[in-house]
């Protein structure tokens, strides 16, 4: 379930550290939790927003530091027009997904549209992939379960907003769907997806463009801003 709770030893298990560290974390209060009859609880779905914020915000982890030696390729150059749907429909995730990756079902990258669809739902039960304002990542479970190599963007705008399975009814307005193979890229990839979510000039431009290649527009310049800002 997306909000299963989960105890100390059960969170420290699902962070793959000891619970001393788990504890240790606690008392600095760098992770959300709360005591309830005098034990520690965590809610699963909480614990993934935290830890795609703490690796957006570029904390230590396994994987920082091979990432800070290569940097991960811009978001701009893994999709493609075709890929970027800027008037979905509100609906049921399932016809939101199915949505998101009918543009690789037409060019063939993916193969079985059923089992990738239902590849991404299943992922969504465990827990939500709304990452907050009005963003979410969908994507698999195991990166080496997709189709194709890549990594791949797909990006899909529903300018009214729907909900998407979230149990506190938060509104979505932005969809990106990364595919990789590769565990690394995914992580990089999850990363830099909640980094731009905390950015209210991304979300800006991406909410008001016009078109596909508009918002495709916006994802390059902002990248460029990124990586030359103006000197103040």
């Amino acid at each position: 379930m997306p909000d299963e709770i989960m105890t100390l030893s059960e969170v420290a298990d699902y962070l793959k550290v000891a619970e001393k560290t788990v504890q240790r974390m606690i008392g600095r209060a760098e992770i959300p939790c709360a005591k309830v009859g005098g034990q520690w609880r965590f809610m699963r779905r909480v614990i993934d927003q935290w830890l795609i914020g703490r690796m957006g915000a570029g904390t230590e982890s396994a994987t920082a530091a091979p990432a800070s030696r290569n940097a991960s390729p811009p978001l701009s150059e893994l999709t493609r027009r075709a890929w970027i749907l800027p008037e979905l429909e509100p609906g049921e995730p399932r016809e939101l997904l199915d949505a998101l990756i009918a543009p690789w079902c037409a060019e063939g990258i993916i193969q079985n549209r059923a089992a990738y669809l239902n590849g991404l739902l299943a992922r969504e039960s465990m827990t939500t992939t709304v990452i907050g304002e009005g963003i979410a990542v969908p994507h698999l479970r195991q990166p080496d379960e997709n189709p194709a190599a890549g990594p791949l963007l797909a990006i899909g705008r529903c300018p009214a907003g729907t909900t998407f399975g979230t149990s506190d009814d938060s509104i979505v307005h932005l969809f990106f769907l990364p595919m990789t193979r590769s565990e690394v890229v995914h992580v990089r990839l999850l990363a830099q997806l909640a980094r731009l979510a905390r950015q209210e000039s991304f979300r800006h431009g991406c909410l008001t463009a016009t078109s596909a290649a508009d918002l495709l527009e916006h994802l390059i310049l902002h990248e460029r801003q990124q990586t030359n800002p103006t000197p103040g």
